[in-house]
């Protein structure tokens, strides 16, 4: 159908947008803005009815329809193309709730188009005798939010005067459209098209999003909560508005803005300002068209600018927001911000006694989260309510953010000269229900762990204690060596407060030094065998140790030091068996001092107590259910504390520790043998690395499993309860500085949702809080940083008192560990880990946390593994920017593509990787977690130049089995191996193949010194007997072998023999 030409008038803007969501509709329910009254009382139905049918004369924007009309492109508004009277259906008898509500769904439910409509509709039902309920519904192309308030006001003016009929000297909508085409080509045009565009420009043009945002809209309806103000804050507010003479809304507005800023933990964001229109202009303030404009707001939040100054300067952008509002036109395919700020007028405040209007409905352009300012006839605010999409948010989640609100408002009525960042947000309610994550505190200390020991050795003498290959100690074996090592140790002087350095592989071994210690009183200083010498010197001298149990050496690197180096197997043999006598321990000598990288560069010594190991003994067995277990793995060193879960729990629960090899955990064939062989029931491992280690074929899984030291992967995840439903899985964190951990988080099947995993209980004795840089509590969602205190916080450090040892604010007099670990309240009463305070890169004014990045990356379906690290950029002005290092799907044709895709869809720009890197796999420490600094080192600070080829046979045959180990085609003569993704467990299989085809004693940190092709070929060369000219015939002899067919091997073969033998 089409409209001669002067009969129709173009839409307007917030009218083009409108009609975007009605083309997709196919409902009424999607197409329409509803409005409700609630009737208490008596009813003259049939005086409804009328009034029903006469409202398109009280407004006839109800009679429009966008019909096509010859000579302009696409649909225009027609005035009075459809003049049929409003017909209202009418239930007149009473049903139950359920059965009304489905009356209700299924007039929503009809079917709506363009061309047939229905474009308004009227319902009414009965709830019971005296109760009806009115619902009025139009498309929203029609009228706007506002609009549908006054024709519910119109309804009751024409149900208690049939006659009454448009004021005549008021403008309508039609008028309006003409007026607004007229602006959009006007003298002042140009202007007001520069003044969006500037105001559009900068870093603020993200979306914000919550932390606690749930996930994508489904099409749920909008929800909200509500809270009346309190009549002396609402007091408060007006005078402080009058005296900083800016409107009410203004203010409030400006401070909806300060709180998502620091809420979001993103002070620049777009968000949208839902204005009436109406408010301006007096002539058009009774018309019931789309009047009201989303309005783009660039938001800025400084939070150490004062609230004063923050809104004045917003009240002054929004006046002129409103000077220029009609000149705003965004494209309707524009998505429009998810944050939002309304405020509403009362309506319907002279309807008849027992008439309620219910509340005006956002429809289908409403915003993920938007505040409504709920105003009076004559401007006073009554209320604050909260819109919001609950496939976005949770009504607990949203109604605490309200709180906030009002918290941050009292402290604007108290001082407005307060910086924006202090003012409070955690008020008593709140904070009562973050505390609630910190259980009692027993009334008793927990027993030392040589207590229990001696409990086992009394009353299980025979259970298995420990099991290392082939040798098998029971608890009486294992008392009596730790009883002959600890008589060899004191009469080589040691005793009550000494310490004494351990540098032992995992063994029987190191764990009997360990007791022995313990035995006489003195603490261990744990070393890393593996460390270079230097590192294992300086530590010993930090730490003041006179001993050194480790493996003999000739000659004696410590005898310069001063320092007695101890073989413990020559020391158990030397002893009698009755041993030395246990030096009874009162729980606060140190256990151990364990050394951390300090921030200065030096290794800081934490010194853990005995006290502090029982607590967190006892509180591990209780919520990770360890006295259930038997036999557990010890994969770990103790150069970290990461193995001390297993090491020590073992042997506090009188459970039998299996000791892995380094081979065993190199090889996932080999771990799973040794899990199947062992029998292991309880296992405690680095996420990442067991996520390696399940590559075998057919793996296996303890019955608990514990993942420490890194967030585990959704991935890994689902893959161990495909492989084992019954699992007991838990996260578990915690310092060095707190005794291991001091929370844990049981897992199960069930998908993680948004975000990384949470931690949801604290060992008893211990206490959490997530902090700001005032430290005061942070409300749920606001990024703070994680400090602790309870019985498990360390004695200190060795002769440092430590900055990360603050006042505790709650408990004057007790110290409170700052972790340096960013954290989040979550609304279920649990935290969530977000990285570290260091791992913090701003880009264009964002704050970008490489953790979230990470745990982003990891949902990608092409990724396996990923890693995250900040290095220089290419532009050194720019400073840090976030790599990531990713393992991939070994299918994946174009998988940075592929990522940046799936990465585009979930995350604002600016938090997007500029560089994406595809590596075999990620580099790792010891300990199994990953080595960031080496994914550094790995990120180039320069393009790649073109690649030299091997000139060589021996660089040949590298090149070749470099590019074999990272998948690649051969690398190239001047190429780094580390760059192109090679890592430590790939340099020692490189290392395996030259030992086996050149017949040369290497080490991996011959390829760590010279990892291009060129250098370690040059290397090679140059070791002590080598023959440059035999080398390059043994390469060559190689290469042949391996092109040649199987029947033509067999004397090369024969050759390359010949040519080991005379290097040898």
């Amino acid at each position: 159908m089409s409209t001669p030409m002067s009969e129709s008038v173009a839409l307007c803007p917030q009218q083009q947008v409108a009609l975007k969501a009605l083309q997709r509709a196919t409902t009424f329910a999607q197409a329409c803005r509803q409005v409700t009254l609630h009737i208490q009382g008596e009813l003259d139905v049939p005086r409804l009815q009328r009034a029903v049918a006469a409202l398109p004369e009280l407004h006839p924007e109800l009679t429009a329809r966008l019909q096509t009309v010859p000579g302009f492109h696409g649909l225009r508004w027609c005035p009075g193309a459809d003049r049929a009277p409003l017909a209202l259906a009418a239930h007149l008898s009473a049903l139950p709730a359920e059965a009304l509500e489905q009356q209700r769904q299924a007039w929503l439910d009809s079917p709506f188009s363009l061309t047939q409509g229905p474009w308004a509709q009227a319902l009414l039902l009965r709830l019971d005798q005296t109760h009806w309920q009115l619902t009025l519904a139009v498309a929203s192309v029609l009228v706007d939010g506002p609009g549908m308030g006054l024709l519910a006001e119109g309804l009751i003016t024409l149900y208690r005067a049939p006659d009454t009929r448009q004021d005549e000297a008021a403008g309508c909508f039609e008028q309006y459209l003409q007026w607004r085409a007229e602006t959009a080509i006007d003298e002042d045009a140009g202007q007001a098209q520069r003044y969006w565009h500037d105001h559009l420009q900068g870093e603020a043009s993200g979306h914000a999003r919550l932390a606690y945002r749930l996930g994508d809209s489904r099409g749920t309806p909008v929800q909200r909560v509500q809270v009346a103000l309190d009549p002396a804050l609402k007091a408060g507010l007006q005078g402080r508005a009058a005296a900083l003479q800016v409107a009410m809304p203004a203010l409030l507005q400006a401070a909806w803005w300060a709180l998502l800023g620091r809420v979001s933990d993103q002070p620049a964001f777009l968000a949208q300002w839902r204005h009436d229109g109406r408010e301006d202009y007096d002539y058009f303030a009774q018309s019931a068209g789309v009047l009201e404009k989303a309005l783009p707001v660039q938001v800025r939040i400084d939070e150490s600018q004062r609230f004063d100054a923050w809104v004045s300067a917003f009240a002054a952008l929004a006046a002129q927001h409103v000077t220029w509002q009609e000149y705003w036109a965004a494209a309707p395919d524009q998505a429009l911000p998810a944050l939002g700020f309304a405020a509403v007028r009362e309506y319907c405040v002279d309807a008849p006694s027992g008439w309620r209007l219910e509340q005006v409905a956002q429809g289908a352009d409403g915003c993920e989260l938007m505040l409504q300012v709920q105003l009076s006839a004559q401007g006073e605010c009554k209320a604050l309510a909260l819109d919001f999409l609950p496939d976005c948010y949770s009504a607990s989640s949203m109604q605490r953010l309200l709180e906030q609100l009002l918290m941050l408002l009292q402290g604007v009525v108290d001082d407005a000269t307060t910086a924006i960042g202090a003012l409070d947000l955690v008020g008593a309610a709140e904070q009562a229900r973050l505390l609630a994550l910190n259980p009692a505190v027993p009334t008793s200390p927990a027993p030392l762990l040589m207590a229990r020991l001696a409990q086992w050795l009394a009353q299980a003498p025979s259970r298995d204690a420990l099991v290392h290959g082939e040798q098998r100690l029971s608890y009486a074996g294992l008392g009596q060596r730790v009883r002959r090592l600890a008589a060899g140790l004191a009469a080589q002087g040691v005793g009550p407060g000494a310490r004494v350095a351990v540098a032992l592989p995992r063994s029987s071994a190191l764990v009997e030094s360990i007791l022995a210690t313990w035995w006489l009183g003195a603490a261990y200083v744990p070393l890393d065998p593996h460390w270079p010498q230097a590192r294992q010197a300086s530590i010993v001298g930090l730490a003041g140790a006179a001993w050194l149990l480790g493996q003999p050496a000739q000659p004696d690197p410590w005898d310069a030091q001063g320092v007695q180096l101890l073989d413990p197997a020559a020391l158990v043999v030397q002893q009698a068996d009755d041993g030395a006598q246990a030096c009874p321990l009162q729980g606060d000598e140190a256990a151990y001092v364990l050394f951390t990288s300090g921030s200065t560069g030096e290794p800081k010594g934490v010194v853990i107590e005995h006290r502090q190991l029982a607590n967190y003994l006892a509180g591990a067995t209780q919520l990770l259910g360890l006295e259930q277990c038997s036999r557990f793995a010890f994969t770990s060193g103790v150069a970290a504390d990461l193995g001390n879960t297993t090491l020590f729990g073992a042997l506090y629960n009188g459970a039998c520790l299996l000791v892995a090899d380094e081979d065993t955990l190199r090889d996932p064939e080999r771990f799973r043998d040794y899990l199947v062989a062992g029998e292991v029931d309880c296992l405690k491992i680095v996420p990442s690395h067991l996520g390696a280690l399940l590559e075998a074929e057919q793996p296996r899984l303890p019955g608990t499993l514990v993942l420490g030291g890194e967030a585990p992967a959704p991935g890994l995840l689902q893959r161990v309860f495909q492989l084992r439903a019954d699992c007991r899985v838990f996260n578990h964190y915690g310092p060095t500085e707190a005794t291991v951990g001091v929370m844990v988080q049981v897992l199960t099947p069930e998908p993680l949702g948004h975000g990384p995993v949470g931690l949801g209980s604290v060992l008893p004795g211990n206490q959490v809080y997530v902090l700001d840089a005032r430290h005061r509590l942070v409300p749920p969602g606001v990024l703070g940083e994680l400090y602790i205190s309870g019985r498990q916080l360390c004695r200190g450090y060795l002769n440092d008192a430590g900055e990360a040892f603050v006042d505790h604010p709650f408990a004057p007099g007790e110290r409170l560990y700052r972790t340096g670990d960013l954290a989040r309240y979550r609304v279920d009463g649990s935290l969530a880990l977000h990285g570290r305070r260091d791992q913090q890169v701003k880009l264009n004014g964002f704050r970008v946390e490489l953790a979230e990045l990470e745990a982003e990356l990891q949902r990608v379906a092409c990724v396996r593994e990923a890693a995250v690290v900040a290095v220089p950029a290419e532009d050194a002005q720019a400073g840090l920017q976030p790599a990531a290092f990713v393992v991939v799907q070994a299918d994946e044709q174009n998988p940075q593509a592929s990522i940046r895709r799936d990465l585009a869809l979930r995350l604002p720009e600016p938090l997007l990787p500029r560089r994406i890197q595809v590596v075999a796999q990620l580099p790792r420490l010891a300990n199994g977690k990953v080595d960031r600094q080496g994914l550094a080192k790995l990120a180039p600070q320069a393009p790649q130049t073109e690649q030299q080829p091997a000139r060589t046979a021996l660089e040949r045959l590298l090149a070749k089995r470099m590019g074999q180990l990272l998948e690649q085609p051969a690398l190239g003569l001047h190429q780094d191996f580390f760059a192109a993704g090679g890592h430590s467990l790939l340099a020692i299989k490189l290392v395996a193949g030259i030992r086996n085809v050149l017949r040369r004693e290497v080490s991996p940190a011959m390829v760590f010194d010279n990892p291009t092709v060129a250098e370690l070929a040059q290397a090679l060369g140059a070791l002590p007997g080598s023959d440059a000219q035999a080398l390059e015939a043994l390469a060559r002899a190689h290469l042949q072998l391996e092109a040649l067919p199987p029947e033509q091997r067999a004397a090369l073969e024969e050759k390359a023999r010949r040519l080991r033998e005379t290097q040898r």
